[in-house]
Formats: structure tokens, sequence, C-alpha cells
């Protein structure tokens, strides 16, 4: 039978390297990926004075070795013009929990001269207290478009600017036109001369037939005393349709002054623009699709990754159930067994986290898996878990979750130790300041927390430290030994 356990752990380390080896191939090729694209992923933790990851596309997104990076070198390299602005930039990510977007900003590559880069950098408090994770891209081609389009779009405003208009005269009670400029011809079709003189008849003959009720409405508002702007179509005399921009307004006089310009071009553009756009946000959700793929990918590699953990870590406690029973000296045994439950309390967290769409644990429910698992473990029947309502959905990170379960499970085995067959029970409130209080009850004699040394009582001082909480013991009819942790902004709550 140890033979055919063994085979199987065999089996399960193989499996395990098979999965490793298939998730590096994974990560290399994400990574050659964001090499052909010029993009470097980093990651730095506080003082961030050197980054602790760099993608392998950092020395050809940078230009140089990833064991010269540092973040003075990199603002050095910056633009003199640009630094100010793109230290307080980064600056700004590391210290709060938006994140912000630098960029574009120039950069003196070493071999490539002068280059656009843009970074992008969050808080990811999962990889670390205060780590930053950030995305660093070379947009030296955007740029360059972006500045190429920007020329062509001021040569187009140039040409409409000294494009010939056409101006008319327009006197309102007699309904004729006084004056047409020479530009007639090229709006509508027809030399100067042969443009009717009667305004009626201008509209029904060169106005498209779906614009003509606007256009008098626009000369009869005019003639009220307001300035008035309309876009709308013309027919030239030989069938062409252009779009025109009319403005109307009133002379001193009493007659109206009207200047056309041709706006066809532009209605032109933004047709196409429309496309574009169309097109833009066809491939925004095409990528978008990529990402949430992707993202799905992630999930259930970090899946895999807490079942595998909570698998050895149960092969482990099995270890330690085989060799307590292997020994006769109960002292020997009692110490395999808390072993046992310190790792099964651990075991838990990877089991939930399994489950966890965000990667964070639901307190109550774990804390109530732990207890029916304590209760077979300690051979103790009288564990109960009593949640309150006020953390029925509490979540919290791993951080924060894995020292709360250890806390619980080191002050359940002492109570135990101390209180014998006797009732023992767990809860878990939020108090009026909004932090969190774990109690372990049991009608033993009690014991003076700051007097013991036992190796239990060291790990929940220092577990209590980590999480920045107060220990207290005292009695209110049964015993008690009370942790007390402060509100955490990411502490949440799932309703």
């Amino acid at each position: 039978m140890a033979m055919d356990g063994s085979d199987t752990s065999m089996d399960e380390v193989e499996e395990l390297r098979r999965r490793l080896r298939s998730a590096q191939e994974r990560v290399r090729s994400l990574e050659a990926a964001a090499s052909a694209a010029r993009v470097s992923f980093w990651v730095s933790l506080p003082p961030y004075a050197k980054p602790s990851y760099l993608s392998p596309s950092y020395t050809g997104v940078f230009g140089h070795e990833p064991d010269e990076a540092s973040l003075l070198r990199f603002l050095d390299e910056v633009h003199p013009e640009d630094r100010p602005w793109v230290r307080e930039g980064l600056y700004a990510s590391f210290s709060s929990e938006g994140g912000a977007t630098v960029g574009p900003y120039r950069y003196q590559h070493p071999e490539l001269g002068m280059r656009f880069l843009r970074s992008t950098a969050k808080r990811a408090s999962v990889l670390g207290e205060g780590a930053v994770c950030g995305m660093t891209e070379d947009v030296t081609d955007m740029v360059s478009a972006e500045r190429t389009l920007d020329a062509m779009a001021g040569r187009h405003e140039a040409f409409l600017a000294a494009a010939d208009e056409l101006l008319f005269m327009l006197h309102p009670e007699k309904g004729q036109l006084d004056f047409v400029s020479a530009a007639a011809e090229r709006y509508l079709g027809v030399p100067r001369l042969m443009v009717p003189t009667d305004a009626d008849e201008c509209v029904e003959r060169f106005v498209a037939p779906e614009d003509r009720d606007r256009v008098r409405a626009c000369f009869a508002d005019a003639a009220d005393g307001r300035k008035i702007d309309l876009e709308h179509r013309l027919i030239s005399a030989d069938g062409e349709v252009r779009w025109v921009w009319t403005r109307v307004q009133p002379l001193h006089d009493g007659r109206l002054m009207g200047l056309m310009s041709d706006i066809s071009r532009r209605r032109e553009a933004e047709a196409r623009l429309e496309v574009s756009n169309q097109r833009l946000e066809e491939l925004v959700a095409h990528r978008t699709r990529d990402l949430e793929a992707a993202l799905s990918r992630q999930r259930v590699l970090a899946r895999e990754v807490h079942h595998r953990v909570k698998n050895n870590l149960q092969i482990i406690a099995g270890l330690l159930v085989l060799q307590g029973e292997a020994s006769e000296l109960p002292d020997v045994r009692r110490v395999f067994t808390n072993m046992r439950a310190r790792i099964e309390t651990l075991a838990l967290v990877h089991d939930h986290l399994v489950e966890a769409p965000r990667g964070r644990v639901g307190v109550a429910g774990y804390l109530s898996a732990m207890v029916r698992t304590l209760a077979v473990t300690l051979d103790h029947d009288q564990l109960r878990f009593v949640p309150r309502d006020s953390v029925a959905d509490l979540e919290l990170d791993l951080d924060r979750a894995i020292p709360l379960a250890m806390v619980a499970n080191e002050l359940i085995t002492n109570a135990i130790r101390h209180a014998g067959d006797g009732a023992i029970d767990l809860s878990l409130s939020s108090d009026a300041e909004g932090g969190l209080r774990l109690v372990v009850r049991d009608d033993g004699p009690g014991f003076e927390l700051d007097g013991a040394r036992g190796v239990g009582t060291g790990l929940v001082r220092a577990l209590a430290a980590q999480l920045d909480g107060t220990l207290t013991t005292g009695r209110e009819g049964r015993f008690y030994v009370s942790l007390r942790i402060p509100e955490r902004p990411t502490d949440s709550s799932t309703g």
C-alpha cells in the first residue's frame, strides 16, 4: 500500500511539473508578443528605487540591460522638459489606488535616439504591500502618425479658408436677390448674370427639395433681426449635389447678407469618420473579448494553483498523521496533531480560493468549515462557530484571511488543552468603528496571555501584530480570548 501511495504521489508531481511547463510556455509566448509590440511590463516594490520584475522586452524598449534599471536612470533619460510631469505622474501611481497613465513623453534611447513612450502604472497589493504593476510601451510610430494627421488637417483647413465663397444680398420685402458673387457659377452651375433675381425661384431651382422649407425659414428668421447658420444641400444646374454652410444676417438697411461655403469635403470626412468610428468600435469590442478571455484564463490558472496547493498541503497533513500515529509518546502525538491542524487550516483557505472569482475569502463560510474540520482533527464534538449578521457577507484578502484563520486555529487548540471536553465557541463580529472582533470562549480556568510562553501563544502574538490587532483576555461568565483588528479599505462585503 505504501508503494501505491508513492506511485500516486509521483504521478501528481509529474502532472504538476507538466502544468508548470505549460504555464511557463504560455508566459514566454506572452512575453514574446510584448517584445514584438515594444511593450515592457514591470513590477516595483517600496521604496521603488529599482524594479522587482522586468519582462524580457525591457531592453528593446529602454535600450539597456535589466540589471542596470533604476528609477533614477529612467528619469535621467527622459527629456528634461518632460521629466517633471513624468516624475509627478509616476509618483502619483505609487501613492494612489487609482493608478495613472503618463505620456506620451520623450525618452532618449541609447541606440534608437529620441523615442516616445507611454507608461501606465497601478497599485497591485496582491503582489505585496505597496506593490505597483506597470506597463511601458513605445508609441513613437503612433505619435508620428498623429502629427502627420494633424498636419494634413491643417492643410485641409487652410484650403477651405482660401476657397472662394458665394456671397449674396437679399431684399426680404421684395423677395429678390440684389447681388451674387462670381462664385455662383461654381456653386450653382450657371453664369452669375443668369442667376434668377427672384429669391423663391432660386430656392426652387437650386436647393434640394428636402431642405427648401428650412432655407425659407432661415430667411424669415434673419428678416426678424437674427443671425442664422444653416447647413443644407444645393443642386447645381448640371445636377451636382453639394453640402453648403450658409450664414444669413440682417443689415442696417433691412437687407440680408448671406455667405455660402462649400462643406462637402467636411461632410464626406464626417461620413468617413463615422465609418472609422464603427470600425474602431468593432476593434475595441474584439480587443475587449480577447482581454476578457485572457482574464478568464488567468482566473482558471489561479484556481488550478490554489487547488494544487490545497492538495499538497493535504498530503503533508496526511504524512503528519502517519508520523504521529507511529509514535507512542502522547506529547509527540499532540505536536503532530497540532501541526496537522495548522496545515489543514491553510489548506482550507486555498480550497475556498478555488471558487473565489475575485481572489478573496468569504470569512464566515471559511471559519465555519474550519471549525468543522478542527472538530474532527482534534476529536472535540462541542466546538461551535457563532457568526454575527454584520459579517455574514464579509470577504478578506489572502494576506488578512490566513493570519486571522491561524489565530482562530491556535486559540481553539489552546482552549481544548485548557478546557478539556467542555463547550468551545468561536465568534466573529464587527464593532462600531468598523473593525473585526474574533473571540474564543471556553469553560476552562483560563490563563494569563502575558505570562504564556508556548509556541502557539507566540504564533498568536506574531499574527496579531501582522494584522495590527489587539489581544485581550477576560471572563464574562466564561473565559475568553479576543482579537480585535482595525478596518482596512480593502475589506468588502459581497452584498
